[in-house]
């Protein structure tokens, strides 16, 4: 009986499946989003159209605390519009917002 050789055989190399990477960039995005973390609203008045707000103001709008990054008007903080003059500083704990109360000029 002759033996036969065994077929030469190259090393298969272990590549990573398409999903295995995507899995590992899916997980190392979430870990890169900050926790969002509870802001104090008391005190903090709701957003209104007709307000000026300057740089630094806070404000309210559906639960979530606002800081003004420019003097801005009739712009919601939650609208596309209005995104890019505002940073969210979190959503609220608890509590009422403040009574909004439209100021006469004297």
């Amino acid at each position: 009986m002759t033996e036969h050789p065994l077929p030469s055989r190259r090393p298969r190399f272990i590549r990573p499946r398409a999903h295995q990477s995507t899995g590992l960039a899916l997980v190392l995005a979430v870990a890169a989003i900050p926790a969002v973390q509870a802001a104090d609203c008391n005190g903090v008045k709701p957003w209104l159209g007709s307000t000026i707000y300057q740089p630094g103001d806070t404000l309210q709008k559906a639960d979530v605390l606002y800081q003004a990054r420019q003097t801005i008007w009739n712009a919601p903080p939650d609208h596309p519009a209005g995104r890019r003059y505002y940073d969210s500083l979190g959503r609220c704990e608890a509590g009422p917002p403040a009574a909004n109360i439209p100021r006469r000029c004297a």
